[in-house]
């Protein structure tokens, strides 16, 4: 699938787009309806990756913060509901 030709440079920059597009709706929230759209599409792509991600993380050879990730990301959007 996505991570199949270059694991190790594809789930690096995985997750480099995906904390961009936070960041992108991080300072869209407040004047775009449809920021969640980011979020979403974010989300989507780590759920389809997560066990190359989780295996790189484990491995020591992804620096993404998932657990950040989770707390500064999906629980905000949760309490802003």
């Amino acid at each position: 699938a996505l991570v199949q030709s270059s694991e190790g440079h594809s789930v690096s920059t995985l997750c480099e787009v995906v904390t961009r597009h936070i960041e992108a709706v991080n300072s869209m929230r407040t004047t775009n309806e449809y920021s969640w759209k980011l979020c979403e599409s974010a989300i989507l792509a780590l759920s389809i990756e997560k066990d190359v991600i989780i295996e790189a993380s484990e491995a020591g050879r992804l620096q993404f913060d998932i657990v950040g990730f989770l707390d500064r990301i999906i629980l905000a959007i949760l309490n802003d509901s």
